[in-house]
């Protein structure tokens, strides 16, 4: 039982680990980035450069409220100015004694890392098509490709791969690609997790440890192998940190520009 239990823990440390920790990472580059903004143009380069991020990460926590059935008190998707900074915010409250509601906190904790995620996911599709299907194309070969590549050369011919098809000449010659990359350092400067984000997801983490436990438990019971968790839980974690990855990029893209903006203030 106890073994079961670490396992169940170890598999949702699996599917969060890799969130938190570039979550955490993109907020890092974030404040640098936003400190530097603050300091040569005041609160209004740094809600000009929050315009299209705030809304997505806020829009990310709010859909999560929603579908773990939290009661919506607030909601500021845009910039907005108080004495603690510039940001959005989602105020909701939740039931306590509500289990699936209690868990809905590490969810709701992470969820910008998700829309953020997805709304890159979308951008291409409709701005880069032809890098959406190749981008698509090859994460399935290389997921399904050879055994003996371990996860980390995965992993790195993934990357290549995927900044093969972004910066093709095509690409490069197209209007839509700068737009894309305009919007999308935007958004990727604001999927990050504060410290905040964690602290409220971690009520919902025991009780998600709990949920994979019971599952292990049923299982076990009926003489089942829960290696299908780990396979599911690997390729989620692929594609995410593919996106994560490329979000990276756009965030030190962010960083550079805010570098430049401060020098040239100077």
């Amino acid at each position: 039982m106890i073994k079961t239990l670490f396992l169940s823990i170890m598999q949702v440390l699996y599917l969060s680990s890799t969130i938190i920790g570039f979550g955490l990472f993109l907020d890092y580059v974030s404040k640098k980035a936003n400190a530097l903004i603050y300091a040569a143009t005041g609160w209004a380069g740094v809600v000009a450069t929050g315009f299209i991020g705030t809304p997505v990460h806020e829009f990310g926590h709010l859909v999560f409220a929603v579908l773990f059935g939290h009661k919506i008190e607030d909601v500021k998707l845009l910039p907005i100015k108080n004495e603690n900074g510039v940001f959005g915010y989602v105020s909701h409250s939740y039931n306590p004694a509500n289990l699936y509601q209690v868990i809905g906190n590490f969810f709701i904790g992470i969820a910008p890392m998700f829309s953020g995620t997805i709304a890159l996911m979308i951008l291409m599709k409709m701005l880069l098509p032809q890098s959406y299907e190749e981008f698509r194309t090859s994460m399935n070969t290389i997921m399904t490709g050879s055994p003996e590549v371990n996860s980390v050369g995965k992993f790195i011919m993934a990357i290549m791969s995927s900044f093969k098809a972004l910066l093709s000449i095509e690409n490069l010659t197209s209007v839509r690609f700068y737009v894309y990359i305009i919007i999308g350092v935007g958004i990727a400067s604001h999927m990050s997790l504060s410290l905040s984000d964690i602290k409220n997801s971690l009520i919902g983490f025991v009780f998600a440890c709990l949920v994979f436990f019971a599952i292990n438990v049923i299982l076990a019971a009926i003489g089942k192998e829960t290696d299908f968790i780990v396979q599911k839980l690997t390729s989620v974690n692929f594609y995410l940190s593919i996106f994560f990855a490329i979000s990276t990029v756009f965030s030190l893209l962010f960083l550079a520009f805010a570098h430049i903006i401060f020098r040239v203030s100077r």
